[in-house]
C-alpha cells in the first residue's frame, strides 16, 4: 500500500485556501491589538484582570502572568542574522558553561515481550574560551518490574500507560549531575522541551502525578548544584496573546463565560474579540520584535502549573525572521535573565537559528532504526542463550518490519 499521490494533491488544492490563511494568519485585527499594547503604560493591569476572572482558564488553555514591566528587551549581544556562527558570537559566549541534553526512547511495547524501557540521554558541553568540551550517550534500562515498583512507591497506578517523562527527567539528571561538575558554576543547561509542562493536561492524574514529582525534584538538585536549566523549544501556544485580548482590549468585561453564553445566544460567536485577535504567539512576537530581541517576562498559567503550584516562567525570542523561541525556566532562576537571553541567542547563531549544544545533543541521543532492532535482537539472543526463550513479538508487528508480500 503507497500514499494515492493524485488523491492526495487534489485534496490539498481544495483546501490551499485554509492553508494559506493558517501561514498568512494576522490581519486587520493584529493592528487593532497592537495599538492596544502600545498605547498601555502598564501591563500591570493585564495581571488584576486575568486573576479576577476563573473563568479565564475555561475559554483559554493557557495564559500568562507579565512578571516584567517592559514589552522588549534587546538581548546584549552585537549580531545580527548575516552573523551567524562568527567569532563575534563565541567572544558574546566567552566564560560561559553551556549544556545541551536530549533523549530517544525505545518504548515498552503491548507487541513485545518482555517489554521494557530504554532511554538514551545525549549531552553535548561546552566552557566557551577553553578547551573543555565534553560530548557522550548513556543508555538507561527498565523492565516492567522496575517501573511497576516504582509506581507503588510514587502511590499512583501505572499499567498499560507508561510515565516514559518521568524517568527522563531522572535519567537527564543523573547524566547532568556528573557532566556539569567539570564546568564552572552556573552552568546553563538547554533542554529541548517545555518546563511549564502543559501537555500533560490530558493525561491522567496519575501520570502529571508522577511526572511533575519528578521535575520538581530535579528542578530542586539543579538550583543546589548552581545549573541553571533551560527549556527551549517551539510552541503554537496563544497563551500571552489571550492575557493580552482579555486583560487589555476586554478589561471591562465580567468574566469569560458570561461574555462567551452572550455571544453564543445571539450566534455571534465568530466575533468575539478572542476569536478575531487570536493568534499564535510566535506571529505576535515576530510582527513585534526585531532579531536579538525578547518578550517580557511571563508567568506561565496552565491545568498542570496551577494544580501543582509550579511557579515557570518564560519570554519569548526572536533569532531570525519567522523564527521565534519559547525560553522558559523556574522562577528562582530569574536573576539569570539576562544570562539566558545571552546564552540561547548565541546558542540559535551558532546552530543557524536552533541551539547548537542541542542539535549535537540530540545526535548524540538518536537510536537509529537499525539501532532499534539490534537492541531487540540482542535481548532475545540472551534469552536464548540463558533460559531457552526467544523475544516474542506480535503478527501486526512482524508485518510492519517484513511487510506484505
Amino acid at each position: 500500500m503507497v500514499l494515492n499521490v493524485v488523491v492526495v494533491q487534489d485534496r490539498i488544492s481544495r483546501k490551499l485556501d485554509e492553508l494559506v490563511g493558517d501561514v498568512k494568519e494576522t490581519g486587520k485585527m493584529f493592528d487593532v491589538l497592537l495599538n492596544e499594547f502600545n498605547s498601555t503604560d502598564s501591563l500591570e493591569e493585564v495581571n488584576s484582570v486575568i486573576l479576577s476572572d476563573s473563568t479565564v482558564f475555561g475559554r483559554f488553555p493557557e495564559v500568562v502572568l507579565i512578571k516584567e514591566n517592559v514589552k522588549k528587551a534587546k538581548v546584549p549581544i552585537d549580531v545580527s542574522p548575516s552573523l551567524y556562527g562568527t567569532d563575534t558570537v563565541l567572544d558574546a559566549l566567552k566564560g560561559f558553561s553551556v549544556v545541551g541534553v536530549d533523549t530517544s526512547e525505545i518504548l515498552p511495547s503491548a507487541h513485545m515481550f518482555p517489554s521494557f524501557l530504554l532511554v538514551n540521554v545525549g549531552v553535548q558541553g561546552i566552557r566557551y574560551g577553553s578547551s573543555l568540551h565534553v560530548e557522550d550517550s548513556v543508555p538507561f534500562i527498565y523492565t516492567s518490574a522496575d517501573l511497576k515498583r516504582e509506581a507503588r512507591k510514587g502511590g499512583y497506578r501505572i499499567t498499560s500507560t507508561w510515565s516514559v517523562e518521568s524517568k527522563r527527567w531522572k535519567c537527564q539528571f543523573n547524566i547532568l549531575r556528573d557532566i556539569c561538575s567539570k564546568f564552572s558554576d552556573p552552568v546553563f543547561v538547554l533542554f529541548d522541551e517545555s518546563f511549564s509542562l502543559g501537555y500533560l493536561g490530558a493525561r491522567s492524574v496519575d501520570e502529571r502525578k508522577a511526572v511533575v514529582e519528578s521535575f520538581v525534584e530535579v528542578m530542586k538538585c539543579f538550583r543546589d548544584l548552581r545549573v541553571v536549566p533551560i527549556g527551549v523549544f517551539y510552541t503554537r501556544s496563544s497563551a500571552l496573546c489571550a492575557s493580552l485580548i482579555r486583560g487589555l482590549f476586554c478589561k471591562d468585561k465580567s468574566c469569560c463565560k458570561d461574555c462567551v453564553a452572550e455571544a453564543r445566544s445571539k450566534g455571534e460567536l465568530d466575533k468575539l474579540p478572542c476569536e478575531e485577535m487570536l493568534m499564535k504567539d510566535s506571529t505576535l512576537i515576530d510582527r513585534f520584535v526585531d532579531f536579538g530581541w525578547r518578550s517580557m517576562v511571563f508567568q506561565v498559567l496552565n491545568r498542570v502549573t496551577r494544580e501543582h503550584d509550579l511557579e515557570i516562567y518564560g519570554f519569548y525570542l526572536k533569532v531570525g525572521g519567522g523564527n521565534v523561541l519559547r525560553v522558559e525556566f523556574p522562577s528562582w532562576a530569574l536573576r539569570w535573565v539576562e544570562q539566558i537571553g545571552i546564552v540561547v541567542l548565541g546558542q540559535a547563531c551558532l546552530g543557524g537559528g536552533y541551539p547548537y549544544v542541542l542539535e549535537r545533543a540530540h545526535e548524540q541521543a538518536y537510536i537509529s532504526y537499525s539501532e532499534r532492532n539490534w537492541v531487540y535482537e540482542y535481548v532475545s539472543k540472551l534469552l536464548r542463550e540463558k533460559y531457552g526463550l526467544d523475544l516474542k513479538i506480535s503478527r501486526k508487528e512482524l508485518r510492519k518490519r517484513r511487510g506484505i508480500v
